[in-house]
């Protein structure tokens, strides 16, 4: 394992190191930019790539504006004035090396993009993935003759995570650290990939799945081989129960094909 460059790569490493993960740099390749890491997980080869997701300047000068003034206005610089939901992510998504990197190299396996917050926005809240991954949050409203209220959020435009798009990027992992110095990982699997990841592939983590018709997050139990393209299915493929899913890929242990959505 080489030595860490940034925050986001030596919380990685070291939470790789706790659990067990193999971790060994991608290194460069004739100034051609790479991916960061190869981990070794159940014999298999996955590849990670590690960010993190800094204060731009609009975000800087906001903060000095709000530190001045907060005992005035009284905002929490966590929560204010965080910007669109997910843009922060999406640029990331955009500036990765994952997709041009798997095809030169012809890896044919799972790609994880792993981000860390180092700021006080709070930009890796599961409502900002959803958005960055599957679209704008958007909700109908609903009339009846004595009150207008807002139905489920369901993801909209702008998504990046589609059939055709980023389907190298298998899922994204989030690192949050606690104040007991402890490292919080959720894993957002991307229901488009290619090479889905497995929940067994990182056991002690949290699993999260899009529900198949909201903008919703479904937690997936750990001791499962179902994968994410069950809660992805649009909602003609959901007619099996949820039995005959898991039973079925219990029985394959395999993920669906491409055709097989």
């Amino acid at each position: 394992m080489s030595k860490a460059t940034n925050r986001a790569e030596e919380l990685f490493e070291n939470w790789c190191c706790r659990v067990g993960i193999t971790c060994n740099r991608i290194p460069t390749q004739d100034g051609r930019r790479t991916p960061d890491y190869k981990l070794v997980v159940n014999g298999k080869t996955i590849i990670a790539e590690v960010k993190d997701v800094e204060e731009n300047r609009e975000e800087k000068a906001n903060k000095r504006r709000i530190n001045e003034d907060v005992e005035k206005c009284g905002i929490g610089i966590g929560e204010a004035e965080r910007g669109t939901p997910g843009k922060r992510i999406q640029g990331k998504i955009n500036k990765s090396q994952i997709s041009s990197w798997l095809q030169q190299e012809e890896h044919s396996g799972p790609a994880i993009l792993v981000l860390h917050e180092t700021d006080t926005y709070k930009h890796l809240k599961p409502e900002d993935v959803m958005a960055a991954m599957y679209g704008e949050l958007t909700a109908e409203l609903r009339a009846s003759a004595s009150e207008i209220r807002p139905g489920p959020m369901k993801s909209g435009g702008k998504r990046k995570m589609t059939e055709d798009s980023n389907v190298s990027i298998s899922a994204i992992m989030t690192l949050t650290q606690t104040a007991a110095d402890q490292i919080n990982v959720n894993v957002y699997h991307n229901c488009h990939a290619k090479y889905p990841l497995q929940t067994l592939d990182f056991p002690d983590t949290r699993h999260q799945y899009k529900h198949p018709t909201l903008a919703e997050w479904r937690d997936h139990p750990h001791d499962s081989v179902l994968e994410d393209r069950f809660l992805c299915r649009t909602e003609p493929m959901m007619e099996r129960t949820h039995s005959d899913n898991l039973a079925r890929h219990c029985a394959s242990f395999s993920p669906l094909s491409r055709h097989d959505r």
